[in-house]
């Protein structure tokens, strides 16, 4: 893992604007207030030119199991983006492959890679600090938790927001369902 802005895949022209990738995933801002997550196999760090963008099963896998952590940690009042769900839309023109995505609510706020100095010591103070909550909950958070690009923060309500839990898991000691609330018309 790395605390460095993974460098930036060269896409095609896409009917959404990229936000950023990271190293698994590929950020679109689709609306106004909304956002998805779409997952990528390729190595961002050492080729940003040969990737693919995931429509396979796995994939599908992988985001429903974030948007339930997101969903859970959404419900106990956590500061993360509002999970809307999981939906399969295109994201190239004239073209009708789909492509599953994690829908969430847009946050307009600097990832804390994108901090430095003071205001990146705060940011991942408050980062800490909402981790450390979840914890009370029986969520253990993957070990990328405090990557700073795996948290947002907003300067004007000092603020930080977890983003990102591809790696988390939960464990109350009881068998429990995460099941996202919030599914699309378009869900599978």
């Amino acid at each position: 893992m790395t605390n460095k802005i993974p460098p930036q895949l060269e896409l095609p022209d896409t009917i959404f604007r990229s936000i950023r990738n990271g190293s698994r995933g590929i950020v679109f801002k689709i609306a106004e207030d909304l956002a998805a997550k779409i997952l990528y196999e390729g190595n961002c760090f050492n080729d940003t030119e040969n990737f693919r963008i995931r429509n396979d099963p796995d994939a599908l896998e992988k985001l429903q199991y974030e948007a339930e952590i997101a969903n859970f940690l959404y419900d106990l009042d956590h500061n993360i983006p509002r999970p809307i769900g999981i939906e399969k839309f295109s994201i190239f023109p004239n073209s009708n492959v789909t492509y599953p995505a994690f829908i969430m609510e847009y946050l307009p706020f600097s990832s804390g890679a994108e901090l430095n100095g003071l205001e990146f010591n705060k940011a991942r103070e408050l980062a800490k600090d909402e981790i450390v909550k979840t914890l009370d909950f029986g969520f253990m958070p993957g070990e990328d938790v405090l990557n700073p690009n795996n948290f947002l923060y907003d300067r004007d309500n000092e603020k930080s927001y977890l983003i990102d839990f591809e790696f988390w898991s939960y464990d109350n000691g009881n068998t429990i369902c995460l099941t996202p609330k919030n599914t699309g018309d378009n869900q599978f």
